[in-house]
């Protein structure tokens, strides 16, 4: 199936690139004049943050698809001013199982925000990004035989996002304390992240507009342990 362009122009990178440096452009001088921000904070920082996060889970009840998965998060923030941020994410997943071999790769899932912009909130943040989504089956007789065609996926986005900067790699523990005379406490904190992306370009699925959400509950702490509920989902 031939990628299908959403919108009736043709979406060139360099236009894209210097449409988006544009817009974050103005939404930087916008965001100066709207917050009146403090002169002794204009200093632009590089590679303010960096955040990575591994996990290896496996399925409690699961069909003929996979059996566990690998997850991986890169959060690269590149570039800082005053309220403004630059930066880019990587959400990764490789999972295993095919009928015959219970280890074996069956599919790579890769979503990117390939250059995503932030307004600093305090404890959110409020963005817009480019961001593409990919998921590649390597088991081709299991994609045919199983209708994994719902697994595929090479899509374009540009997207709004409203986060709670708990929700992101790296910050997970942010606004807990970990006082060492204290070993227990009930949190009973929740946390949020939205996202509305709009389809530029798209291959393997009739994908129009993605609307994501997350939100988790930090149930307590025991000294450095923090035990969560968390959920998700798309439409």
């Amino acid at each position: 199936m031939p990628p299908v362009l959403v919108f009736p122009w043709k979406p060139r990178p360099y236009l894209l690139i210097l449409g988006w440096l544009g817009l974050v452009l103005i939404l930087a001088v916008g965001g100066k004049v709207w917050a009146g921000e403090d002169e002794e904070k204009s200093s632009i920082v590089l590679m303010p943050r960096v955040g990575v996060g591994v996990e290896y889970s496996g399925f409690v009840k699961r069909g003929e698809e996979y059996s566990s998965t690998f997850g991986y998060k890169f959060l690269i923030d590149f570039l800082e001013w005053r309220r403004h941020l630059l930066y880019m994410e990587i959400d990764g997943e490789i999972s295993f199982r095919i009928p015959s071999e219970t280890t074996a790769f069956n599919r790579i899932r890769h979503h990117m925000a390939i250059l995503g912009y932030r307004y600093d909130l305090g404890n959110y943040y409020l963005g817009l990004r480019l961001y593409h989504r990919c998921h590649n089956p390597f088991y081709e007789r299991g994609r045919l035989d199983s209708n994994l065609n719902r697994n595929l996926a090479n899509t374009y986005y540009i997207g709004l996002d409203f986060v709670d900067k708990a929700m992101l790699v790296g910050q997970k523990d942010r606004g807990i304390v970990f006082d060492p005379n204290r070993p227990f406490e009930f949190l009973g904190r929740w946390h949020v992240a939205v996202f509305l992306n709009r389809v530029i370009t798209r291959e393997f699925n009739d994908l129009e507009w993605l609307f994501q959400g997350q939100v988790r509950c930090d149930i307590l702490r025991y000294r450095n342990l923090v035990p969560y509920v968390e959920a998700g989902g798309e439409v």
